[in-house]
């Protein structure tokens, strides 16, 4: 999406640029929003994995770029919250 820094965009906006464009720029921005900091959005995200019983995946940034130390399992990917 290109956001630029500083610039306030609209949380729609946001999730649009993020499913439509894949925007890491807007998942990024959506994380500090939501947690203050990716880093703090990032241990959400593994504790709540970790709830799920996603016991083989760990995460290490929100939009999920390659990271040498993520790790995702293919029967962690078919684990859903229950409704």
């Amino acid at each position: 999406m290109f956001v630029e820094v500083g610039k306030q965009v609209s949380v729609e906006n946001l999730i649009q640029g993020m499913i439509v464009q894949s925007g890491n720029d807007a998942t990024v921005a959506l994380a500090e929003h939501v947690a203050g900091t990716e880093p703090t959005f990032v241990q959400m995200m593994n504790t709540y994995a970790k709830e799920l019983g996603m016991t083989g995946s760990h995460f290490t940034n929100s939009p999920g770029m390659p990271d040498p130390s993520t790790t995702r399992r293919a029967r962690d990917s078919a684990i859903s919250p229950a409704p």
